[in-house]
């Protein structure tokens, strides 16, 4: 019990996220924004999570004693953010691969409340039955896994780029979202196959699953911070 306490309410990971939460906001706009920027290039999978929020502190208090001096975060980040980035990165170190996968799971989960929440309002019945067609919830639950991976795996490679390569994540999307589509052509004659299960069932299933996720996800980022001295 004192562990699973720990684990919730004395994360060293939920901590210094909250807080640099609160001190982001206290930033000037411009700092702000360069910030955020930032913090997109230096999301995953190019560094861990913990590594990340200890980069963001350090980051704030650069802003903060920037703006003492009369100056601000971009001067003390330079011309080039991009080398800027791709040193810390260098120097720091990319996120594990169970890190990545972690989080992506998290995220996935987290997106299936919108897909249930739609399917609930679209198929259940007055007896709280829900009668799902099987092509289409197939692609609906293929789409919000294909776009949790591209959040995580595509989206920070190009925050530097050309204009056209800022269009990637984007140009991804509209793939993965054509390719889990196809079956919707491919099986048109068998529109009509349906799941059947109970409303309180999808959503008791979906609570398990996003409260399990998270835990986990809580206890890895704890014994990250543990193991980085937080």
């Amino acid at each position: 019990m004192n562990a699973g306490v720990e684990v919730i309410f004395h994360n060293p990971y939920l901590k210094i996220r909250r807080n640099n939460k609160d001190e982001a906001a206290k930033l000037a706009g411009p700092d702000w924004n360069v910030l955020n920027l930032l913090m997109k290039a230096l999301s995953l999978p190019r560094i861990g999570l913990y590594d990340q929020e200890l980069i963001k502190r350090d980051l704030i208090a650069m802003a903060k004693e920037a703006r003492e001096r009369g100056e601000s975060l971009a001067d003390i980040i330079g011309e080039d953010p991009k080398y800027f980035c791709d040193s810390l990165a260098e120097s720091t170190g990319a996120a594990t691969v169970g890190e990545k996968l972690l989080y992506w799971l998290e995220l996935c989960v987290s997106n299936l409340w919108f897909w249930a929440i739609v399917l609930f309002l679209e198929y259940t019945q007055e007896n709280g039955i829900m009668e799902i067609p099987v092509v289409f919830g197939s692609v609906y639950m293929a789409l919000l896994f294909c776009i949790s991976g591209i959040q995580i795996f595509v989206s920070s490679k190009y925050v530097f780029g050309r204009r056209m390569q800022r269009l990637v994540p984007a140009a991804a999307g509209f793939l993965g979202a054509a390719l889990c589509c196809l079956p919707l052509y491919i099986f048109n004659d068998q529109q009509d196959l349906v799941w059947e299960i109970h409303a309180g069932i999808v959503f008791g299933v979906q609570l398990l699953l996003f409260l399990l996720t998270k835990l986990v996800f809580y206890i890895h980022m704890y014994h990250e911070a543990v193991k980085d001295g937080g």
